[in-house]
């Protein structure tokens, strides 16, 4: 009840912040600023060939990895600063739009990014999660960066068109008694960033080389406290590179490389799981098998990877297109139409059960719409509903 309260309370502050934002005027001052755009350096933008593969490890296109990482890196880099440029270049010929809105109904705040690249923030801010340096709640949005080229998943924290790292609110502490600061403006945080993902336990950035970077392991993190962002002064500890992307849950990290391997990243020390993997899925609400990940292989084979490494790998199915993971259930679509699904809940059934294994739902099935908890839906390759 309290939650569903405090979401009905952060639906009310957005609706009624956007209708201040937009007769608010974009002269307002700000407490944030952020580095100029850079020009291009000479010679940039030269053509990248492939990586040649090897056996069973097979480059594949996902994420921001083309033909390999640091060259991938380099167009992040490049699209961001273009972007920023462009928006600067076109101020005085178009209106200044909203670009994207992210509301977090837990922690009842709003982050808005305009085109221009100005970061708005409002909302409650008992974590210091507006980064105006207080934890007064503000009801009126106010401007704490400019050159934002993108907000990072779980908000506190953005990426600048220069591809810096910033973060604000409540900075950790990473020595006894693991305090927590006050609140603080948008503080510079680490260079060359490609990607941010904040974690349960721990932080990540891949750098635009494609190394993988991580914050030590937090205790006042682990309790579960909102916005504790890296502190400036904070070194983060170099874990793998030529990493493509990260995915964390409450118990494990996994880093996906650009030749396709797999890696748990839990600890300081990479963990190679499986190699020639084109996809995953983390299973912490699946419950399929405790410590288990779906793997899809670019074979097209699906897999049950224990990453504890207590049991060897359990092939599921072949043939398969695509994995539809929903609460605490998995759809599992085959090439050739035929669905499957995984877990606990309504499995294409009228009655709850638990499946390890895939279990047969239906064939000829075009594309998976599933509910959390039911209401699935599907259409056929005929067209129907």
């Amino acid at each position: 009840m309290l939650r569903e309260n405090k979401t009905m309370i952060a639906t009310v502050i957005i609706f009624m912040a956007l209708l201040v934002y937009g007769g608010y005027s974009l002269l307002s001052s700000g407490t944030g600023t952020a580095p100029p755009v850079y020009e291009e350096p000479p010679g940039y933008g030269e053509e990248c060939e492939p990586e040649p593969g090897t056996p069973g490890r097979q480059p594949i296109t996902t994420g921001y990895m083309a033909c390999n990482c640091l060259q991938n890196g380099e167009d992040i880099a490049r699209t961001r600063r273009l972007t920023a440029a462009n928006a600067i270049s076109r101020a005085s010929d178009s209106p200044v739009q909203i670009k994207s809105l992210h509301p977090d109904p837990y922690n009842n705040n709003v982050l808005l990014l305009e085109t221009d690249g100005s970061l708005w923030s409002w909302g409650w801010n008992h974590w210091g999660q507006i980064g105006d340096g207080t934890f007064l709640q503000r009801n009126i949005p106010i401007r704490i960066l400019n050159n934002v080229a993108e907000i990072t998943p779980g908000g506190g924290s953005a990426i600048l068109a220069d591809s810096s790292l910033w973060a604000w609110g409540q900075m950790r502490s990473q020595e006894p008694p693991f305090t927590h600061s006050a609140p603080v403006t948008p503080r510079h945080i680490l260079d060359d960033v490609a990607a941010f993902y904040p974690g349960t336990n721990r932080d990540f950035v891949i750098r635009l080389d494609g190394s993988l970077w991580a914050w030590p392991n937090s205790p006042i993190q682990a309790w579960g406290m909102a916005n504790l962002v890296p502190s400036e002064n904070e070194a983060p500890v170099h874990i793998l590179d030529g990493v493509v992307t990260v995915s964390t849950n409450n118990s494990i990290a996994l880093a996906h490389r650009c030749d396709g391997s797999l890696w748990d990243v839990t600890g300081d020390a990479a963990v190679h799981i499986m190699d020639a993997v084109a996809s995953f899925y983390m299973t912490d609400t699946l419950n399929v098998r405790p410590s288990e990940i779906l793997v899809i292989q670019t074979d097209n084979n699906l897999w049950a990877v224990d990453t504890s490494g207590q049991q060897h790998p359990r092939r599921l199915l072949d043939s398969v297109a695509s994995v539809y993971k929903t609460g605490d259930r998995a759809f599992i679509l085959q090439r050739g139409g035929s669905l499957w699904a995984i877990g606990a809940g309504f499995l294409g059934t009228s009655a709850m059960t638990f499946r390890s294994d895939p279990v047969w739902v239906m064939d000829n099935v075009r594309s998976v719409y599933p509910g959390w908890y039911g209401g699935d839906h599907v259409i056929l390759h005929t067209g129907s509903l």
